[in-house]
């Protein structure tokens, strides 16, 4: 035993796991975002899909879908972009965006 723990997709405990991880995940987010109140962007790297679904359940919940995600591509950053906040229309101006 490597002191790794392997689980199937039905085990009842991994996803009880997951959900705790994803509420607890959301209620601090949505504590940060409450604190410093303003204009955001979230990154993540393409690759990452389970944190691009997840930011995207935060952020749409914690702005009633008030938000934009964008791909960049540009040689600073690629990936998916979630821009919300007070200046959600200000925020990324470039021709490397595209919009989902």
């Amino acid at each position: 035993m490597d002191g790794h723990i392997q689980t199937t997709p039905n085990d009842q405990s991994e996803w009880g796991a997951s959900r705790l991880r994803l509420i607890y995940g959301k209620r601090a987010a949505f504590h940060i975002f409450y604190q410093f109140p303003g204009a955001w962007e979230i990154r993540q790297t393409l690759a990452n899909k389970p944190a691009n679904q997840f930011w995207n359940r935060v952020i749409h919940s914690y702005t009633e879908g008030m938000y934009r995600e964008m791909i960049l591509n540009e040689e600073r950053w690629t990936g998916p972009i979630q821009v919300f906040g007070d200046e959600l229309n200000n925020t990324l101006k470039s021709d490397s965006i595209q919009l989902l």
